[in-house]
């Protein structure tokens, strides 16, 4: 991977600083948008905030955050080291963040008379990481290559962890999976997504890369797939228990006909089994007393087996195949330029009893001709500090089917006449090709986990410095704090948005 610059680093410091969420949000129901219009004729206010490290800023979870004025209230930030307070009368207020152990600066803060929406943030200047060691490469981002080489990852004989299996164990009944996967590749034909159009791309690249069975479908036992990694996500979504994903890169011939992955995700699925987040979260915490190898493998793989296999989610209802996939997205320049990013569903048939991977609108990523648009900016600018804090979803009008991008930063950087600098960041890095590109400087590649990148001896080499550099530091502290606090004593950090692997 390419060495940060000081650029790059003041840049990924004000990128975590400034933004909640990355790469598709999907804000959780529960989670209102704040309109600011609204706001000025209710006479209400809002004050939001961030609470990072000291080192790359990355957000810190269960800082307890006390609000005291007109309204005496208390939060804890979120898993990006967020927190927000609504519908606030105007008066004078003052913030003090508070956790066991940590050193937080400023150490309380008098805002004066808050008469409009306000953002304050703080820094952890010491004992920011309290509570259980957290081995990050075992426990959250699995990339080892004992494990991504395994041959649980082989799709030739369908292993556990191989592209193949997970597209098998979410094919309905009776549906030959080569037939799923041909549905599912009818999604990067020209379609119209919510009104928009999406562009062509090239599957005979990728079919070029497949070998095809004696009837001529394609043969997954020779799916052109590679298992990149595998990712404890429990950080997401303030509902559930978050979720676990699969990352596969394409395997071509070189490294000259351009990159795909495919991102297999997955909703952690709560029954008698697993009961809730804090199991999850004490189960992946577990592998970390093991050392990679064979044993690793068989307790890792019990886990797996409990999201991916055929009827994992047959007691959550609404769950399509009784599958706990949450969506499938790719990521990919292989087919095509530019760069193009799309999300599937499941998605049932009329009769309600088959589904099939089924083209989307990209998650919080608005359509690539309406940068620049002056009603999406109106929706900016009435919902500032909700964006901000990573709380306000993007109005559905404005999805498209995908999110594209080129290399050169300026092509994908979301710009706008009148939207000040925080907020432009923090919209543009909670998109797709945002996240991807111009706002995480990813000047030579879309990847956050990349298909071509040498892994090295432990496997770190496929990601990119945002993750490794801003996003592990930030899921370390989630799972430390959700290790340790309690309910009771209200310290526990929810979970929040983001769509980085």
């Amino acid at each position: 991977m390419e060495t940060w610059s000081r650029r790059l680093t003041a840049r990924l410091l004000a990128f975590a600083a400034l933004t909640a969420t990355s790469c598709g949000a999907e804000p959780p129901e529960e989670q209102r948008s704040f309109d600011s219009d609204e706001a000025a004729l209710s006479g209400s206010v809002a004050i939001a905030g961030h609470v990072g490290n000291d080192a790359s800023n990355a957000g810190m979870s269960g800082v307890t955050v006390q609000l005291t004025g007109p309204v005496t209230v208390s939060t804890v930030t979120d898993s990006h080291g967020n927190f927000i307070f609504t519908s606030l009368p105007v008066g004078s207020y003052t913030l003090t963040p508070s956790k066991p152990s940590a050193t937080i600066t400023p150490s309380s803060v008098n805002l004066g008379n808050v008469s409009a929406d306000q953002i304050q943030n703080f820094t952890c200047a010491g004992a920011c990481g309290a509570g259980p060691a957290v081995d990050p490469y075992k426990e959250i981002a699995i990339v080892d290559p004992s494990v991504t080489q395994d041959a649980r990852a082989s799709s030739a004989t369908g292993g556990p962890w191989s592209f193949r299996y997970l597209i098998e164990q979410m094919t309905p009944s009776g549906v030959d999976p080569a037939d799923f996967v041909a549905e599912w590749l009818e999604g990067f034909q020209p379609l119209t997504v919510n009104g928009y159009p999406t562009s062509t791309r090239a599957t005979t690249s990728l079919l070029n890369l497949w070998p095809t069975r004696p009837d001529g479908k394609l043969d997954l036992a020779q799916a052109p797939f590679q298992l990149r990694g595998i990712f404890n996500r429990t950080d997401l979504h303030a509902d559930g228990s978050g979720e676990a994903r699969f990352v596969f890169g394409i395997i071509p011939p070189n490294h000259f006909i351009g990159g795909m992955t495919v991102i297999f995700e997955y909703r952690l699925p709560n029954n008698s089994v697993v009961t809730d987040r804090h199991n999850w979260i004490t189960r992946f915490h577990a592998l970390g007393q093991y050392a990679f190898g064979p044993q690793y493998n068989e307790e890792l793989q019990e886990i797996t087996d409990l999201f991916t296999q055929r009827g994992a989610a047959r007691s959550t209802p609404g769950n399509p195949n009784a599958s706990a996939l949450g969506q499938l997205r790719t990521s990919e320049d292989l087919m095509g330029a530019p760069w193009s990013w799309r999300e599937f569903h499941l998605v049932p048939e009329p009769t309600g009893y088959r589904a099939f991977l089924r083209l989307v609108e990209a998650a919080q990523t608005p359509d690539q001709q309406l940068n620049g648009d002056p009603g999406l900016e109106a929706f900016l600018l009435a919902n500032r500090t909700g964006i901000i804090a990573g709380v306000t979803p993007l109005d559905p009008q404005f999805l498209g089917g995908e999110a594209e991008g080129n290399i050169v930063p300026s092509a994908t950087k979301w710009a706008f006449s009148n939207t000040d600098e925080p907020l432009r960041h923090a919209f543009a890095g909670q998109t797709c090709n945002g996240c991807h590109n111009a706002e995480t400087e990813q000047l030579a590649t879309f990847y956050h986990v990349a298909p071509f990148a040498t892994p090295g001896p432990d496997g770190t080499g496929v990601l990119s410095s945002f993750v490794k550099q801003v996003e592990i530091p930030r899921r370390v502290s989630f799972m430390q704090n959700r290790l340790t606090c309690s309910s009771l004593a209200g310290d526990c950090s929810p979970g929040s948005e983001s769509g980085a692997p």
